[in-house]
């Protein structure tokens, strides 16, 4: 049992070191992407793919952020974690359906974009330690 402390923190250490790696991958793959796009603007292919890859990489960052969560606080905190993912996907799919429908959608597009990069980075996680912090002293 006393091991489990030290278990604790190299899974912990671990997981910071993913999280910055995976932002490291996330930033290549859309520099390389976007590198492209200006080379040819009509490929709706790679255009396709920063959608896919946007999706991936926030579903990666909400098990990160998750995986956070278990292993520094209860695991009642997770609740606090989907909330704010499930806040951030509705309110850019909303963005986007208005963008769409009113054609509007390059005027929507910067804010939406701005939306999913914090789902898309460790911002969620340093949202949510404080508020479990915070709440532990609380309670």
């Amino acid at each position: 049992e006393s091991s489990y402390p030290m278990k604790k923190k190299i899974f912990l250490g671990l997981l910071i070191i993913g999280t910055i790696a995976i932002g490291y991958l996330r930033e290549y793959i859309f520099v390389s992407i976007n590198v492209q796009l200006k080379l040819t603007p009509e490929n709706n292919y790679l255009y396709f793919m920063k959608w896919l890859f946007t999706l991936l990489f926030s579903i990666i960052y909400f098990l990160i952020s998750c995986g956070f969560v278990c292993l520094c606080f209860e695991k009642k905190f997770l609740w606090l974690v989907t909330y704010i993912y499930l806040l951030l996907f509705g309110v850019s799919l909303i963005m986007i359906a208005i963008g769409y429908f009113t054609n509007t959608f390059a005027s929507v597009y910067p804010f939406t974009r701005t939306i999913m990069g914090i789902a898309q980075s460790p911002v969620v996680i340093m949202l949510v330690i404080p508020v479990c912090l915070i709440s532990k002293k609380i309670v």
